[in-house]
């Protein structure tokens, strides 16, 4: 089939190119589906032979952005982020002014080393309640967390998927590989750039509007009771000076002593064996609670925890036939073998304590018990979508090894003793081994439909080099440009690399103009390593739009925000970041 299409395969690549530009913006498909269906076509037109596209398997950036999301989920089951973020939340009512600012320098400082997607997931209920604690709306901090977090990520090579990604396109194409730190001068000037546009502009431009905090804040969290046994740790403590009951996913509501339920002064109290604390908190912070031998989560009363235990989330079924009885009642420990946890209720405490819960259609049970005894549960009762919930309790004694092992992978890269993909499976090793992160749970903190996009938008790239593609570009662009002076030129790839960002999935982008940015240098018999920094900054400095990078589409339905409102502050700083990016990278990468 190649044979037929030869003298006009160039002009068929670039046809498929542009089929691809508008699947990524119409969305019809995921961007990685719109992705394989373009790499199918290069390879039914046999732009691309099976030895390519196999060969993009080989390439270095997929698993090495698989390895480094697996370092981010353990650095989140340790609870390394959320203790970083606890700091802040309690500092945020004495000094509110030095606690924003701390929290988006640690969100920059945070998405330099470790993807900046999971990042802003663990975030996003922390500035919820920052925002409900300085009494602002959520809406004048959100944005900036994503912006913060965009700009940490142009600060390192391993900031962002798409600069490993890039590097990777110009290690394929004859570059030197990048280090670690090589591109930070330049992604701090953007940092300082985009961090004094916001200071200045964001009073003015962000959207002051309230949003479902409440709703927000609440999903997840359950009414639980924690029962203090044995004569261990927590016994003869004043409450408020114990650290795992002052976390910021768990709020105290009331002290059971002596059959008395005390609400007021509860932090000064001294706990006392048999003593039960009525909670509300996170699943993870339950979960963390409910693995410590000198406590007891959930019903007072009851089965013990079995070595095969396993914990589900199930919702009451909207016809349940008792509603309005009471958890204690329904004795689900004595019939099934099963405890309690916690229970939700949708933007509503369920009542004073776990014992005296009335079920409601709707609400949510957190359960543990033997596997068998949970589907007897669910065929008996009217029960519906028994799920595993997605907290995990938190291994915060291993906290300190997943913050040497990132440390490790940071410092022996910077100095290029080792290449920072083995560095990181090396690490991913050491996580599993010692228990940082159990192994289902590694794998499922791979975002595997952006390893499938970049490996498909590989496929594309070595088809539009096949093709000869790039050259008809690069050969189009010359007459144009080759009078130019070389820092408009620069000027004007970013420009392009940024506004196809705005609409089109940042990988896609990158690897599409890489190729483009190389050829273009060549052509021009200048260094193509100051246009590869542009690109890379380029497709990660995406502000304009809730659709042009990853965090910005989470904020975008977290806050309730409008697509204008990111317009209206996130074309200022496209602006004013690019202008300083390209003058940097002229700085700091001669012409």
């Amino acid at each position: 089939m190649a044979s037929l299409f030869a003298e006009y395969e160039a002009y068929i690549a670039l046809a498929v190119i542009l089929l691809l530009l508008v699947g990524f913006v119409l969305e019809r498909y995921p961007p990685e589906v719109t992705a394989i269906g373009g790499a199918a076509l290069f390879l039914l037109f046999g732009f691309v032979t099976p030895a390519d596209a196999m060969g993009a398997f080989s390439n270095s950036a997929p698993i090495t952005i698989g390895a480094l999301f697996i370092l981010s989920g353990s650095l989140v089951r340790t609870g390394v982020l959320e203790s970083l973020a606890s700091i802040v939340v309690t500092r945020a009512l004495v000094q509110p002014v030095f606690s924003i600012a701390i929290f988006l320098t640690a969100t920059v400082t945070a998405s330099a080393f470790m993807n900046n997607t999971p990042v802003v997931l663990i975030l996003i209920p922390i500035v919820m309640r920052l925002a409900r604690s300085l009494d602002v709306a959520a809406t004048r901090l959100l944005i900036p967390l994503s912006y913060a977090a965009i700009l940490g990520g142009t600060c390192t090579l391993i900031g962002t998927s798409t600069n490993i990604l890039v590097d990777g396109v110009a290690r394929s194409a004859g570059l030197q590989p990048f280090t670690v730190f090589e591109i930070t001068p330049v992604g701090l000037v953007a940092a300082a750039a985009g961090t004094v546009t916001m200071l200045m502009l964001g009073r003015y431009l962000l959207p002051d509007r309230g949003t479902d905090d409440d709703a927000s804040t609440a999903e997840g969290q359950f009414l639980s009771e924690i029962t203090i046994r044995g004569d261990g740790k927590y016994v003869g403590r004043n409450i408020g000076a114990i650290p795992d009951f002052n976390r910021p996913g768990l709020r105290v509501q009331a002290l059971r002593s002596g059959g008395e339920m005390i609400r007021t002064e509860i932090g000064q109290r001294k706990l006392k064996k048999g003593d039960s604390l009525v909670v509300y908190g996170t699943t993870s912070e339950l979960l963390t609670l409910n693995e410590k031998p000198d406590l007891r989560v959930g019903l007072r009363r009851g089965t013990e925890r079995s070595q095969d235990a396993v914990v589900v989330e199930a919702i009451v079924a909207p016809h349940r036939a008792s509603a309005g009885g009471r958890i204690v009642d329904l004795a689900l420990g004595r019939r099934y073998g099963i405890r309690v946890l916690g229970a939700h209720r949708h933007r509503h405490l369920p009542g004073p304590d776990l014992e005296n819960v009335r079920l409601r259609p709707a609400d949510k049970l957190l359960l543990e018990g033997p596997a068998a005894n949970l589907d007897a549960l669910t065929e008996d009762a009217d029960l519906v979508s028994v799920t595993r919930p997605r907290g995990r309790p938190y291994r915060r004694g291993k906290a300190p090894i997943a913050v040497l092992a990132l440390a490790a992978v940071v410092i022996v890269a910077a100095f290029g003793l080792m290449d920072i993909g083995i560095l990181a499976i090396l690490a991913v090793a050491a996580m599993l081994l010692l228990r940082c992160i159990d192994a289902d749970e590694a794998w499922s903190s791979i975002e595997g439909s952006i390893l499938i996009l970049i490996i498909a938008m590989l496929i594309v790239g070595q088809g539009l080099a096949n093709t000869g593609a790039v050259e008809l570009i690069v050969d189009g662009l010359t007459p144009w440009i080759a009078g130019l002076p070389p820092f408009v030129t620069l000027v004007a790839l970013y420009a392009l690399t940024s506004i196809l960002t705005e609409v089109v999935t940042n990988n896609a982008v990158a690897v599409l103009i890489t190729p483009l940015a190389i050829g273009l240098a060549n052509q021009l018999g200048m260094d193509p390593r100051p246009f590869v920094v542009a690109v890379m900054l380029g497709a990660s400095a995406s502000f304009a739009t809730p659709i042009g990078y990853q965090t910005n589409t989470l904020v975008y339905g977290a806050g309730n925000y409008r697509f204008s409102d990111f317009l209206k502050i996130g074309i200022p700083m496209n602006v004013v970041v690019g202008a300083a990016t390209c003058t940097a990278i002229y700085l700091f990468f001669p012409l």
